[in-house]
């Protein structure tokens, strides 16, 4: 969410994600370009991806979220409106 309406739950989540790719990179020894977009998320990732033609898209998704006007499924959206490969993964909320 952008900044006003993040909660410190969403901050926390961020910086978790942050964390897991810098132990990645930390394992692999391999720099990993993690950009952080603020704004409607599909509008964002489609911008970024325009630019780079056959790029794979990584993205988690949680299937049990309900699908609303403010909670889309942003990773369907991208996965169909993009010519680019998209990788989604379970959120790991799931596995729990």
């Amino acid at each position: 969410p952008p900044g006003a309406l993040k909660t410190q739950k969403d901050s926390l989540e961020l910086e978790n994600r942050k964390k897991y790719v810098r132990d990645y990179e930390n394992l692999t020894r391999t720099k990993i370009p993690l950009i952080v977009l603020e704004g409607n998320p599909v509008h964002k990732i489609l911008s970024e991806v325009d630019d780079a033609p056959n790029s794979l898209i990584i993205m988690a998704a949680n299937s049990k979220d309900r699908i609303s006007f403010l909670n889309p499924h942003t990773s369907f959206l991208v996965a169909v409106r993009t010519s680019n490969s998209v990788l989604i993964l379970p959120d790991e909320d799931i596995n729990e």
